[in-house]
Order: C-alpha cells, then structure tokens, then sequence
C-alpha cells in the first residue's frame, strides 16, 4: 500500500431551490494517489454547473486541506 496526500475542502454554496436560498457546506476530497487541488475544484465547477448552485468559497489551494491517505 502507498500513502498519498488527500486534499479536501468544505465549499460553502447557495441553494436556491423551491423559491428559497439556503446556504449549505459540502465537503469535497480527492479519491486516488496523483490528484490534485485543481482536480477536485474541475469536479466541483462541473457539480456547480449540474445542481445550479452558487459557490460563496473561493476554489484555491491554500483553502484546501492536506492529509496523509493509504490505498
């Protein structure tokens, strides 16, 4: 087994679903050795794109969070 750097950020966004706006955190993290910060926001844009959310956290790598990960 190989360790890895897994990074994860928690991405305040708005709903605005149902005639409404609540505001809700996700948190995202990456999934595989090799990936990086910039992997995770590409899924996070095409998950904004796909629900019609409007992310209030800005997509950079200081704002990401590193740990150490095992496969």
């Amino acid at each position: 087994m190989a360790d890895y750097i897994q990074y994860s950020i928690d991405v305040e966004y708005e709903d605005h679903a149902y005639g409404r706006v609540e505001t809700r955190t996700e948190t995202f993290t990456t999934s595989a050795p090799g990936q990086v910060p910039q992997d995770l926001f590409a899924r996070i844009e095409q998950w904004r794109y796909d629900n019609g959310y409007v992310i209030k956290t800005e997509l950079i790598p200081s704002n990401c969070t590193a740990a150490q990960a095992s496969e």
